[in-house]
């Protein structure tokens, strides 16, 4: 599900939610992004275990591209 996050500050906000299914070895997310622009930018990718978890980052980046660019992020065990 993709929903925009309501935000008085300068840009956009997004959040992407993707349920994952258990997994005893965990997996890895593949993911390609864009940030482009003047202002400052943040792309993050988090995770929990529940609702009413703490929320653990995973990855995350403010540098400016130029170009898609790939992220392969690593996924722990999950127990869901």
């Amino acid at each position: 599900m993709l929903r925009r996050i309501a935000d008085s500050k300068v840009g956009e906000k997004a959040s992407i939610e993707i349920p994952l299914k258990s997994s005893n070895n965990g997996c890895t997310l593949r993911l390609w992004y864009w940030l482009s622009t003047p202002f400052f930018a943040e792309f993050g990718v988090y995770y929990r275990e529940s609702i009413g978890e703490r929320w653990t980052n995973l990855y995350q980046t403010i540098t400016p591209t130029a170009k898609w660019t790939r992220v392969d992020v690593e996924i722990p065990q999950l127990r869901n």
